[in-house]
């Protein structure tokens, strides 16, 4: 098993469909050559982790085998930088409609005779 370091930037790249279903094959072999399945579930969900910087929840999914088309498309689209661009451009919005608002909220200013 991979030994855990406290570094959690330890990722040997992005998680794919191969990776998921190798996991998922060697989950289920525990589960009929181990007498103690849940040490070493949780020991492959930590290397997951480690190795592909998935969540411990992802990880936990993936090795019984739920969700995980959502998670391969959810780490490629990040690798791609789809998902800084979109969060970049939330943010954008985000700033545009807070600023919108607090114009929207001020008091029209009224002119004083001279």
């Amino acid at each position: 098993m991979i030994e855990d370091n406290n570094n959690p930037m330890r990722k040997k790249g992005l998680i794919s469909y191969e990776i998921v279903q190798e996991y998922r094959k060697r989950a289920l072999t525990l589960e009929t050559m181990s007498s103690d399945v849940v040490e070493w579930r949780y020991k492959l969900a930590k290397e997951l982790q480690l190795e592909y910087g998935v969540t411990q929840l992802e990880a936990i999914n993936i090795l019984n085998g739920h969700n995980f088309g959502d998670y391969i498309q959810k780490y490629e689209s990040i690798g791609n930088g789809e998902y800084a661009s979109r969060k970049k451009q939330m943010s954008e919005e985000e700033a545009f409609a807070k600023r919108y608002e607090e114009i929207r909220m001020k008091k029209p200013f009224k002119r004083t005779k001279q």
